[in-house]
């Protein structure tokens, strides 16, 4: 398998007072990164839907 990666900025909301990553951007950017690879893959919303499939 090819390997796949996404550079993601960082915003405000995503840091604590301290300016630590939130422990939850981590699974809000794994989810990101899912659909991002579906989309390059060429399985865009319109293609899952007309397939009725989609990601879990």
């Amino acid at each position: 398998m090819n390997s796949f990666s996404k550079i993601i900025q960082i915003r405000w909301s995503d840091l604590d007072p301290n300016f630590h990553l939130r422990h939850s951007v981590y699974y809000d950017w794994g989810a990101f990164c899912r659909v991002e690879f579906l989309n390059e893959q060429g399985l865009t919303a319109d293609v899952m839907m007309q397939l009725q499939i989609g990601p879990i």
